[in-house]
């Protein structure tokens, strides 16, 4: 995980947008970088993370929502306290 990589997440919602064949491994890459950036991450692209959500929940089958269910585990996880503000 680098600034440069972390660049790259702010094309997901172009990807997204699109449809939603790349659910699976969008959903992954945005559970690592939450991992791994952790609080610079989100200071950078919330606005994103929260607009693929808003984007793929209730739009997906069931598979798809328990690759969206990672991400909302990640930022539990990852910032336990402001999950529940």
């Amino acid at each position: 995980y680098n600034a440069t990589l972390e660049g790259l997440f702010g094309r997901v919602l172009d990807v997204i947008e699109h449809d939603l064949e790349h659910l699976r491994p969008l959903m992954l890459l945005t559970e690592g970088y939450i991992f791994l950036g952790g609080a610079d991450f989100l200071k950078s692209h919330s606005l994103t993370v929260c607009s693929v959500l808003n984007k793929v929940v209730g739009q997906v089958r069931p598979r798809g929502a328990s690759y969206t269910m990672l991400v909302f585990e990640a930022l539990l996880r990852r910032f336990p306290a402001e999950g529940g503000q």
